[in-house]
């Protein structure tokens, strides 16, 4: 049930893909195009737009923008890589068995936490030029005595050991204190900066993902994807040793929630919300929180004083087919008019009107976007642009020479894109329709159509039989 994002989409080929390998005809091969598209998989095509950085082998999971909005940091697979805001490549730090996600920068603009695996939290320290390793933090997911430990499960999960696998970062505004989610713990961890230990473990939702810090710095907003633990008597299955709360037909997560945290006093709120949500974005105020809604294509919007949900956007556009929009990730313009919102399944940035609701359009990006940055001087122009970061890139694309030329699923070039907000949204919203088929559903099925991996047609034969 907690899935990697960038592995929720299943649509096509699997395995290995042979150089030369077609989806439909000879003549179409999953890879770069004639055109300057990049053809994946899934039978979508991609036409990001922007500056463009490859991320050779690795996929990029999580990114963190700077205090003085100057530098974006993103966390990947095998360390943290750092951008200025235009697109150029200034530092970085390999050789870390990165966690799923999770990664945020000290107040000080100097020190860079990153979630690692194995319970730990790298301490990476910046001097505008340099990017070194520092001591490594030990979350230490067991509270003062007294205070129950959160259920952890079997498998070597228990009081003591095994890895609570660290997913959300959040910072403390006066950097004293760092909050660490921890997903089978099903917990955040309060840990104090100067000494790395763990002062106060706050029980949330099941598997949290996603943390937050307001604004105001009042408070930590936790997407739990698993909502509240199952009671007796209601449908459940376990995941990492918690009973969750699951659908009777589909066996998915029934509810997800936000834990909202007051960080005076670590008192905690727990409101439902959506389906695995997973990214999240404050006002200027801190009184409304943005989130979305991975499982059921929605963007939700959250009463902050009130601890209520006010509205769910749907972010299905009227001609998409039904392949799921999975949005992951939400940022909210510098002048609060506007929300864009990551949709995996889609391969493009969704343009919402913030006042209304409405969707107005969208914009493309690199395979499974998962992560979502808005810089106020992206390009040094001062305009204000978007930055992100695509887990799957251009698919499969790093080469294999043996036993023979090929391709991998695994050997995938992760994507991180900075780019201004088109002027004409309407152009850039048609490409996302083209790239996706869009539209598709309403033609009728043909007869006499050869089996294809992916069927161009709703009812048209697969090679597939599953």
């Amino acid at each position: 049930m907690r899935k990697d994002q960038g592995g929720l989409v299943v649509l096509g080929v699997v395995g290995l893909v042979s150089v030369g390998m077609t989806l439909q005809s000879p003549t179409v091969t999953i890879g770069e195009q004639a055109d300057g598209s990049v053809l994946v998989s899934s039978h979508q095509r991609l036409t990001p737009l922007g500056t463009l950085q490859k991320l050779e082998g690795a996929r990029p999971k999580a990114l963190a923008l700077s205090p003085n909005s100057a530098v974006v940091a993103v966390l990947a697979q095998g360390g943290v890589r750092l951008f200025d805001t235009a697109g150029k490549a200034l530092a970085s730090a390999g050789g870390l068995a990165v966690g799923p996600l999770g990664i945020v920068w000290a107040p000080d603009g100097k020190t860079i936490f990153a979630a690692l695996e194995g319970g730990k939290v790298a301490r990476l320290e910046w001097d505008g030029s340099k990017l070194s390793k520092g001591k490594e933090l030990t979350i230490d997911s067991v509270g003062p005595l007294g205070e129950p430990d959160i259920a952890a499960g079997t498998q070597g999960r228990g009081r003591q050991t095994g890895d609570p696998q660290i997913t959300g970062l959040a910072v403390s505004q006066d950097g004293a204190r760092l909050f660490v989610g921890m997903g089978i713990r099903n917990a955040v961890a309060v840990v104090d900066r100067a000494s790395g230990k763990t002062v106060k473990v706050i029980p949330v939702g099941v598997a949290p993902y996603h943390l937050t810090l307001a604004p105001d710095g009042k408070t930590l907003a936790v997407a739990c994807r698993g909502g509240r633990a199952a009671e007796k008597g209601e449908q459940s299955a376990p995941s990492a040793g918690t009973q969750v709360r699951v659908d009777k037909v589909t066996d998915a997560a029934l509810s997800g929630s936000i834990a909202l945290i007051d960080t005076s006093d670590n008192r905690r709120r727990l409101i439902e919300a959506g389906r695995q949500p997973g990214g999240m974005a404050f006002t200027k105020d801190s009184k409304t929180l943005y989130t979305a809604s991975t499982d059921d294509d929605t963007l939700l919007t959250l009463d902050v004083p009130a601890g209520k949900l006010t509205r769910a956007t749907l972010l299905r556009p009227a001609a998409d087919p039904g392949f799921g929009q999975i949005p992951t990730d939400v940022a909210l313009s510098e002048d609060e008019k506007t929300l864009y919102v990551t949709c995996g399944g889609a391969n493009a940035v969704a343009v919402v009107d913030a006042a209304t609701g409405n969707l107005k359009g969208h914009l493309p990006t690199g395979w499974f976007p998962i992560a979502l940055k808005i810089s106020p001087i992206i390009g040094g122009q001062g305009a204000g642009g978007l930055i992100v970061a695509s887990s799957k890139g251009f698919g499969g694309r790093v080469q294999r020479t043996s036993p023979a030329p090929s391709f991998g699923v695994h050997g995938t070039v992760g994507l991180v894109q900075f780019l201004a907000p088109p002027s004409d949204l309407d152009a850039a919203s048609k490409a996302v329709a083209s790239n996706n088929g869009w539209g598709k559903l309403e033609l009728a099925k043909r007869r006499g159509i050869k089996p294809v991996p992916v069927p161009e047609r709703v009812g048209e034969p697969s090679v597939f039989k599953h």
